[in-house]
């Protein structure tokens, strides 16, 4: 039984090729950035102060040509779907990769780890993650009006310190 289910991904066919020409052109900025770096080269030798800018606009445009790895990086840990069997306890989350591949990720309610404890023991400091799977960080919605099967939720959650805050408030 899908016990809840996101529409924030897109599900059509034709957004699959959008992360590749993300990719493509990002990459062939990547190429870019000694070609334009390198037509500055006489003016830095007659203004060193431009070399100061032209450094920090190619680190400028490293990063913003590796934002699409960076959101992979984030996004890869938002959980689509949750499943539950109850007959064999299993719960099974379903997660995309960055090509908009479906991922299943299966796992007891015992091997979920609270992102809040884990930060006291200083075992787990990714940020963007409420909870962690066998060391997978996880990106759960905390609000039980998400679920359909409210006990579902609770047996899932049974061991978050951090929603036990979120209620006392």
């Amino acid at each position: 039984m899908c016990v809840v289910k996101s529409t924030s991904l897109p599900s059509t066919s034709y957004d699959k090729p959008i992360p590749f020409k993300s990719i493509s052109s990002d990459n062939l900025g990547l190429c870019f950035i000694p070609i334009i770096s390198s037509s500055f080269v006489e003016t830095i030798i007659e203004r060193p102060g431009l070399a100061a800018f032209m450094a920090l606009a190619d680190t400028f445009l490293i990063f913003f040509a590796c934002t699409p790895f960076l959101l992979h990086f984030l996004t890869k840990r938002f959980v689509e779907n949750i499943y539950y069997n109850p007959k064999t306890k299993i719960f099974t989350t379903v997660h995309y990769n960055f090509i908009l591949r479906k991922k299943a990720l299966r796992f007891t309610a015992d091997e979920v780890i609270d992102a809040a404890s884990e930060v006291e023991k200083n075992k787990f400091s990714l940020q963007f993650a409420t909870c962690s799977v066998r060391s997978y960080p996880i990106l759960l919605l905390l609000e039980e009006d998400f679920y359909t099967d409210q006990e579902v939720f609770k047996l899932l959650t049974k061991n978050f310190k951090s929603l036990d805050l979120i209620r006392s408030k």
